[in-house]
C-alpha cells in the first residue's frame, strides 16, 4: 500500500494563521485594556466617596462639638451656679454657729438659744423634711418642664433663706429649715435627671462632677462670705447680728438667679431656643437610643414597680447613705471641727481655715470626674476617695494633740468627699434598674428616690456628732461606714464592672460597666 507524501504547508496560509492570532490578541488586548480601565475609574470613584464621606464626617463631627459647647455653656454654667448658691444657703448654719461669738448676745447661738443638741435637731428637722418632699420632685420636673421647675425651686429657697434673717427663736429656725428643705428638695436629682436629656452616658460623669464641683466651691465663699458678714455686725436700722445679714446677702442673689433660669434654661434638646433648627437636630440625634427624650410617655407605674423590685436599688441607695455619711458631717460642721482642733481657730481664724480645703475639694472634683471619663472606671477613683476620708477619719480620732496632722486630715475629708458624690450621681444615673426594660421613668425615679433614701445620713450624722460620745468615738463611727461602703463598692465593681452603661450580673460579663 503505497503511502502519500506529506505536503508542506503553505506560506500563505501560514502567515493568513498568524495575522488571524495577532488579531485576536490585539482585541483581547484592547478588552483587557477597557476592563482595566473601568476597574480604576471605580476605584477612583470610591475613593472620591470614601474622601466625601470622610470630609462630611469631620464637618458633622465639629458641628457636634460646637453644639456640646453650646449646651455646656447654657446648661452647665446655669445649673453649676444654682447648685453653687444651693450649697450656701443649705450650709449656712454651720458659719453662723461661729459667727461674732466674740461678741455677747450677737451669735446666733445666744440669740435662738441653740445650747445642747438643738443644732443638731435643726438640722434633722431639714433632712425629714427634704427625704419625704425629694420624692414626687422628677414627676413634677416631668409634667411642668425643667426650666419652670427648676427656677420654682432656686426662687423658692432664696426667698426661704433671706427670711431667715427674720427669725427670732428655736423653734422659728426649725419652721424656717422645714420650708428650706420643701423649697430645695428636687434640684440635685432634678439637674442629674435633666442632664440625661442632653448628654450621654460617657459624657455625663465629667459634667456631674462640674456641677458637684461648685458646691465644693461654696465652702471657700461661704467661708468669705461668713468673714466680710461678721463684720457688718450690729450695722442697719434696727441693727441686725453677722448672722443675719449673712442670710440676706445669700438669699437675694438666689432670687436672682432664679429669675434668669426660667428664662434662659431650655427644657429639652428639640425646643432649645439657643440652638439653630440644624444644631437642635443634632442635639437630638447625637444621643444614644437610651437617652431620655422629651416625647417619651410622661411616667408608668410599671417602671417604678420594676425599680422597686429590683434588689441593687437598695444596695445603692445604701451606699450613697453610707458615702453620704461623711459628707453630710463635713458640710454641715466642718468650721465647728475646725474651730475644735485648736483654741486659737475662733470666729473668723475658723471661717478662712475652712477656704482652702474647699478650694483644693473643686479642684480635685473636677480631675477625679475628668479621669474617670477617660479611664472609664468609677469604683476604682470612689475607692480611693473612700480610703483618703478614711484616713482622714481615722488622724482625727487618734491624733488628738498635733494641729498639723489634724489640719491634714480636714483636708483629706473635704477633698475626698466632694469627689466621691459626683460619681454616685453618675453611676445612679446610668444604672439600668428594672433591667433591660429600663427606660426615662425608671432614670427619673431612680434620680430622686436614692437621693431621698441616701438623705437619710442628714438625720443620722447630726445626730452622731451632737451626741455626748467621745470626739474619737464620732470619727470610728463614721470610719466604720466608709469601711462598709468600701466593700460595697468592690462588691459592685466585680458584679458590675467598671465601664460606662449599668447592667447587672450575667449582662456585665459581655458588656464592662458600672
Amino acid at each position: 500500500m503505497s503511502k502519500e507524501p506529506c505536503k508542506e504547508p503553505d506560506v500563505a496560509s501560514v502567515l493568513e494563521i498568524e495575522e488571524t492570532a495577532s488579531l485576536s490578541d490585539k482585541s483581547l488586548d484592547a478588552e483587557y485594556k477597557r476592563k482595566e480601565r473601568r476597574v480604576l475609574r471605580k476605584i477612583e470613584i470610591e475613593e472620591t466617596a470614601s474622601l466625601s464621606d470622610k470630609s462630611l464626617d469631620v464637618e458633622y463631627k465639629r458641628k457636634e462639638r460646637r453644639v456640646l459647647r453650646k449646651i455646656d455653656m447654657r446648661i452647665l454654667s446655669l445649673t453649676a451656679i444654682a447648685y453653687m448658691l444651693n450649697h450656701i444657703d443649705r450650709t449656712n448654719l454651720a458659719n453662723a454657729r461661729i459667727m461674732n461669738t466674740d461678741v455677747p448676745g450677737a451669735s446666733m447661738v445666744e440669740q435662738l438659744k441653740l445650747h445642747g443638741d438643738r443644732f443638731g435637731h435643726i438640722i434633722t428637722a431639714y433632712y425629714a423634711a427634704y427625704i419625704i418632699f425629694e420624692l414626687p420632685s422628677n414627676f413634677l420636673l416631668k409634667c411642668f418642664g425643667p426650666a419652670a421647675h427648676l427656677s420654682r425651686i432656686i426662687i423658692g429657697w432664696g426667698i426661704v433663706t433671706t427670711c431667715s434673717a427674720a427669725v427670732q427663736s428655736y423653734e422659728g429656725m426649725i419652721l424656717n429649715r422645714i420650708a428650706l428643705a420643701i423649697a430645695e428638695s428636687g434640684f440635685f436629682p432634678g439637674v442629674i435627671y435633666y442632664y440625661t436629656f442632653y448628654y450621654n452616658d460617657d459624657e455625663r460623669a465629667f459634667r456631674i462632677a462640674l456641677f458637684v464641683a461648685s458646691s465644693s466651691l461654696s465652702g471657700a465663699f461661704s467661708g468669705l462670705l461668713a468673714t466680710a458678714c461678721s463684720y457688718l455686725n450690729g450695722v442697719g436700722h434696727p441693727a441686725l447680728s453677722g448672722w443675719r445679714w449673712l442670710n440676706i446677702v445669700e438669699g437675694i442673689p438666689t432670687i436672682l438667679l432664679g429669675i434668669l433660669v426660667y428664662f434662659l434654661l431650655p427644657d429639652y434638646p428639640e425646643t432649645a431656643k439657643f440652638l439653630t433648627p440644624e444644631e437642635r437636630e443634632i442635639a437630638v440625634r447625637r444621643l444614644g437610643a437610651s437617652a431620655s427624650k422629651a416625647t417619651n410617655e410622661p411616667f408608668k407605674w410599671s417602671s417604678i414597680l420594676n425599680v422597686l423590685k429590683s434588689w441593687d436599688f437598695y444596695f445603692f441607695a445604701l451606699l450613697w447613705q453610707f458615702l453620704a455619711m461623711g459628707t453630710s458631717a463635713f458640710s454641715f460642721f466642718a468650721p465647728t471641727i475646725i474651730n475644735n482642733l485648736d483654741p486659737n481657730f475662733e470666729g473668723v481664724r475658723a471661717q478662712l481655715l475652712s477656704i482652702p480645703p474647699s478650694f483644693l475639694a473643686f479642684v480635685l472634683t473636677i480631675t477625679s470626674g475628668y479621669l474617670s471619663d477617660k479611664a472609664r472606671n468609677r469604683p476604682a477613683f470612689i475607692m480611693a476617695g473612700i480610703v483618703l476620708v478614711s484616713g482622714g477619719y481615722l488622724i482625727l480620732a487618734v491624733d488628738k494633740k498635733v494641729v498639723g496632722p489634724r489640719l491634714l486630715a480636714v483636708f483629706m475629708l473635704a477633698l475626698a468627699n466632694m469627689s466621691i458624690i459626683p460619681l454616685a450621681a453618675y453611676r445612679l444615673s446610668t444604672q439600668k434598674l428594672g433591667g433591660k426594660n429600663s427606660d426615662s421613668t425608671s432614670v427619673a425615679f431612680t434620680s430622686s428616690a436614692t437621693v431621698a433614701l441616701a438623705n437619710v445620713s442628714g438625720l443620722t450624722a447630726p445626730a452622731i456628732l451632737d451626741s455626748g460620745l467621745r470626739f474619737d468615738y464620732k470619727c470610728y463611727i463614721f470610719l466604720a461606714f466608709f469601711i462598709v461602703a468600701a466593700v460595697q463598692t468592690l462588691f459592685a465593681w466585680w458584679w458590675f464592672g467598671s465601664g460606662v452603661e449599668a447592667l447587672p450580673g450575667p449582662e456585665a460579663k459581655e458588656k464592662s460597666l458600672c
